[in-house]
Parts: C-alpha cells; structure tokens; sequence
C-alpha cells in the first residue's frame, strides 16, 4: 500500500518500520510475552455494536447482524441491548451467559528530534510500552472474569456476631449474586434464594437460604468483592472465619484439607499431587484439555514456581526432565497433560491471620470466551495526504495508529493501539453431575495456598 504521507512523520526509518509489517512484528512479540491469562481465551464473533450486551449460547456461536431486541425468553427483564440470536430455552444445550463488549485503548507521545537523531532506541521502548498496555489489560480482564467465575458461592464471615442476625458479612460475594434458572442467569431474591451451608463450632453445621446480597468495592489485588448476605431465617453465634458455602458453589481445592483461605497457614502450599487431582477431577467430569495445546492449562502465581522446587514429588518428575529450559526458567512448560504458566499479574491477598493466599487456576476447553467483533477489520484505514496509519492485528484484533504530529510546534507524534474485546467465563449450567453437580461453571478448578 502506498503512503507518502507517512514520510511526513519523521523520516524513511518510519515509513519503513509500519509498511514493512516490522511495527506489528515488534508489538506481537511483546503481547506474546507478556500474555498468560488472556491465552485459555477461546474467540467468539459478534455484531459490531460498541458497548453491548450479548446472550451467547454455549454449544452454538453469535450470529451476526442481528438487530438489537430484547429476546423472547428474557422478556420479562428491562434490558435493552441484549441481542437475540434466535437462542430461545428449547434450542439451548447447557445454558446461557453473557458477553459485554467494551473498548480499550492506550496512547504514547514520541518526540519527533528523539527520533530523528536515535529512531531505533527512542521507538522500540515507545512499542514496548504499548504492547505492555494492551497485553495487561487484556490478560487484567481475563483474569477477572476466570478468578470471579471460579472463586465463586464459597467464602466465610469476616465480622464476629454473638447475637441472633439474619445479615452476614462476608469476604467475598462472588456467587451469591446470581442464581442460574432453567440455564438463565437469575438475579437472587426471596423467591429465587440460595441453598448455603455454614460452619460453626457453636452450632455444626446449618442450612439456610440467602435471599439477597449486597457487594462491596472489589479488591483490584483480588478480585474478590466483599458485601453482605441475607438469609431467610436468623443464625446465632457466629464467629469471624465461619465458611459459608452455596449449593452452587464452583470447585475450589486447598492444601491439607482447609476449608477457605481464611484457615490457611504458612506452610498450607501448593503441591504437584493437588495439580494432577484437578486434572483427573476435569477429565471424570467430561471437560477436554484445551485444543489448541492439547493440555489442560495451570496458570499460578510465580510464588507457585518456587513452591513446586520445594515440593518431593515435583523433584522426582523433574528429574526426567533435566534438559527442560522452559521449566527451569519458569517458562509455560508442559509436564504429564498439563501445560504449566506463572504470572507476573497474579491474584493475591492476605487472610486475617496475615498469610499471603496465592491463587492458582487449571482450566479445560471452553473455560473462557474472548468476544470479538465481527466487522472490527472493516475499521482499518490509511490517509495518504494526512500522515496518519492504520493497520489491524487479527491475530490479536488490535488496531494499531500511528498519528503525524499535530502539536504547535509539531515536536510529538502518536502511536497507540484499540480494541474492542469481551469476555465471559462459559457456564454448563444445565449439566448436573461429577463432585460440584449443582455449580454452573465446570470447566476449571480453582487452588488457593500460601
């Protein structure tokens, strides 16, 4: 393609690195390396509406360029930017969720003398900077949507209450939001409650039904959102670190047998033996490893690597694997059916105890969808009088510009980078079997350790 008008940027150097594919080249070496949540991510195409809602059904992809109207089955629901992709309750096989689409973007100055005196040391850090922007984002939502999903209807009091309360403070109200209703996810009332079971060394166990909650602010470290449940009939004695758990919590495993984080001690870490009960567990329960791997996916936090050197049994299997650079090095690495990742952006926090709780997850196929849309390449454009370009990554859906300066002076010019991506982590809802049969989400299991 021709442009002369970027010549009017900086200098050839310039023209050169955006026409020649170089530009891209540089930047998708930097999303690859700095992309580890984003990866279990399976792509799916929707009409392009900026700032939709979708109700994707999970056996059966978006249609495109349907007109948005509220569908039949959520009809008694005021929601306007739904679309309906003929998915009515008899075409559905495991159930529904939903996809919201939004825009992300950043921008860099680049000074035009910097460049023209030293092109190669003043871009290259410009280009990482962005290529950083756009991978964090994108592998921040990511690991949103999975750790909101997974860490989900299994959390524990947080304020002690020696009298009679029917209101419960908890750390974390992911779970107890939403209950799903023949596939459809159903806001919590007191006519649509949740079944939970609470812990007390006063009282065993009971069972009560929580017919509203109210969340917090999440925990940007976490993704947890403390809140407030509220249960149908009153419970006494209640001491801080009680767990609460929904009928329709999703699996989560701890070392040694704890029942929450709030329990976990110094020494309560992750071991290789947990990793290969997760992926027996997925496997008995029907969820395939990831196709395009062929592995089941663990992505930890990069304490988990130090964990696993520490661990016996990680030590024998590795002694197989001694020529292994990408285990030594901490690198995605793949042992028996799993393809181990350790993340820089992981979730963390620490229990009241002050125990640092890391989070690790192991998913199978499907765990995670990553909306694009579906007109998003028709977007792309170059001026050739105007100095501006535009390119797009479909690889990655990414739109990338380089901008001539329009400052007074003309000493900066911009490049920056657009996409427009959702996320959603895919239910099975109306599937019921395996050792979490009620929990709408089965394709992943969460591990919380120290």
């Amino acid at each position: 393609m021709s442009d002369p008008g970027i010549h009017q940027l900086v200098n050839e150097n310039l023209s050169i690195l955006v026409m020649d594919g170089l530009y891209l080249g540089m930047i998708n070496a930097h999303l690859e390396e700095n992309t580890i949540w984003a990866r279990d991510g399976k792509k799916e195409k929707c009409a392009s509406r900026k700032g939709q809602t979708f109700k994707i059904n999970e056996s059966e992809k978006a249609e495109p360029d349907q007109d948005p109207r509220t569908p039949t089955n959520l009809a008694s629901r005021a929601v306007k930017d739904y679309i309906d992709n003929g998915m009515d309750p008899e075409n559905q096989d495991h159930g529904y969720f939903e996809l919201h689409m939004n825009k992300y973007s950043a921008m860099t100055n680049v000074s035009v003398d910097d460049a023209a005196l030293a092109f190669d040391d003043t871009m290259e850090p410009k280009m990482e900077f962005v290529a950083e922007k756009a991978a964090y984002t994108r592998d921040l939502q990511a690991r949103r949507t999975l750790m909101q999903a997974y860490e989900n209807g299994k959390t524990y009091v947080t304020v002690l209450s020696a009298s009679s309360v029917t209101v419960l403070t908890v750390k974390n109200t992911n779970g107890f939001t939403t209950r799903w209703v023949a596939g459809v996810p159903t806001a919590v009332s007191g006519s649509n409650t949740i079944e939970v079971t609470i812990v007390n060394g006063t009282l065993g166990t009971v069972t009560r039904q929580v017919s509203a909650c109210t969340p917090g602010t999440r925990d940007d470290l976490s993704d947890m959102i403390p809140g407030t449940i509220t249960l149908t009939a009153a419970v006494s004695e209640i001491a801080v670190g009680d767990p609460v758990t929904s009928k329709y919590a999703t699996p989560q495993i701890l070392p040694n047998a704890k029942s929450t984080s709030y329990n976990l001690a110094a020494n309560d870490k992750l071991t290789f033996l947990l990793t290969t009960r997760i992926t027996s567990w997925l496997m008995h329960t029907g969820i395939r490893p990831h196709s395009d791997t062929g592995y089941f996916h663990f992505t930890g936090d990069t304490e988990h690597f130090n964990h696993f050197w520490e661990d016996s049994v990680f030590q024998n299997v590795f002694q197989g694997r001694y020529d292994s650079e990408e285990v030594r090095n901490g690198k995605p690495a793949v042992i028996q059916n799993i393809l181990f990742q350790f993340t820089q952006r992981p979730a963390r926090n620490t229990n009241e105890a002050g125990v640092e709780v890391h989070r690790a997850l192991i998913t199978g196929e499907g765990a995670l969808t990553l909306g694009v849309y579906e007109k998003d390449p028709q977007q792309t454009y170059s001026y050739e009088d105007s100095g501006h370009y535009r390119t797009y990554d479909e690889e990655n859906n990414i739109h990338h510009i380089v901008r001539k300066p329009i400052d007074a002076l003309g000493d900066y010019f911009t490049i920056s980078y657009k996409a427009y991506w959702g996320f959603a982590a895919r239910t099975d809802s109306l599937f019921v079997g395996g050792s979490h049969p009620y929990s709408p989400r089965k394709r992943g299991v969460l591990i919380l350790s120290a």
